[in-house]
């Protein structure tokens, strides 16, 4: 039975336990901080891609973990986002 005075947990709050919902390889680290980009600059991942001169599918492949952004794309987002390296090296 669902109890109904429990809100459900939010994505905010269930994203940011590392390692209890996504677990904490460099993948899910990556998902995370770029999750946590996308929240702080208030853009959805077709803005980014814009942002980034990037495809929109290049972004969701980053986002999903089925491809890593190549050196040029890494030099780029830490340029315009220098708080997601101290994202990536947090635990």
């Amino acid at each position: 039975m669902v109890n109904p005075t429990k809100r459900p947990q939010t994505f905010d709050e269930a994203g940011d336990k590392a390692g209890v919902l996504y677990g904490d390889s460099p993948k899910d680290r990556f998902r995370r901080a770029m999750m946590k980009v996308l929240r702080k600059e208030g853009i959805l991942q077709v803005e980014l891609a814009h942002r980034l001169g990037v495809s929109k599918s290049c972004v969701c492949k980053w986002m999903s973990g089925k491809s890593k952004p190549d050196f040029r794309n890494s030099i780029m987002l830490w340029k315009k986002y220098p708080y997601i390296r101290k994202l990536l090296e947090a635990k």
